[in-house]
């Protein structure tokens, strides 16, 4: 079961990490200022909601898959709602100063704390399913 957890995961969290990048135009703060920042949280966060909700859905490999389907799309549409879209880059002859305002700043420290905090929750619930209660 952990395989198939970790292969269905990875699938969806792959799948609307692009939706999000590429269709919606999403950018995620601080270093991890894309695909990567998308990729893990969403990864993480579809694990651990799929591991521990109820099965739903015809299974495929004796798993089933659409917990894994409903837990990813639940995340991407509050992502999605919360981020704001990636602004455009401006030609260097059109801005004369290229210093970010300092609000900008203390917004990308707390939701990079806030996706630090959401991992290690997500990595420790992952851990007690498998260690504590296993299927």
């Amino acid at each position: 079961m952990f395989i198939l957890d970790f292969a269905f995961s990875l699938m969806f969290a792959l799948l609307f990490a692009i939706v999000l990048v590429s269709l919606l135009g999403r950018r995620g703060p601080g270093p991890f200022s894309g695909f990567l920042f998308f990729l893990a949280l969403l990864f993480f966060a579809i694990w651990a909601g799929g591991a521990w909700l109820v099965p739903v859905g015809p299974p495929l490999w004796g798993r089933s898959w659409l917990t894994f389907l409903l837990v990813g799309l639940i995340v991407v549409l509050i992502l999605g709602a919360t981020l704001p879209p990636a602004r455009r880059r401006r030609s260097a002859a059109a801005t004369e100063e290229t210093i970010e305002p300092p609000e900008e700043e203390s917004v990308g420290a707390a939701v990079s704390a806030f996706f630090w905090i959401v991992l290690v929750l997500c990595l420790f619930f992952i851990a007690a399913r498998y260690l504590f209660w296993p299927l």
